[in-house]
């Protein structure tokens, strides 16, 4: 195989991949949100407002437990 004929090949794959990086490239990654499991128990607390804190953080999610044993 010579040089020239290797190009419009090249070529061609470059014309198939382009428009696919270009579509990747326009659209941004979304990180994926942190998982977080919340157990509580043991001691008295103002459930709601401690929870509230979890709620404001927009790149988390959380499960929140009361651990069976600490009631």
């Amino acid at each position: 195989m010579t040089t020239t004929s290797i190009l419009p090949a090249a070529a061609q794959l470059l014309a198939w991949m382009l428009p696919g990086l270009a579509a990747q490239a326009a659209d941004p990654v979304v990180p994926a949100r942190t998982r977080v499991l919340v157990v509580s128990g043991g001691h008295g607390f103002e459930r709601e407002s401690f929870l509230q804190r979890f709620k404001d953080k927009p790149g988390i999610t959380f499960t929140a437990v009361e651990h069976p044993r600490l009631r």
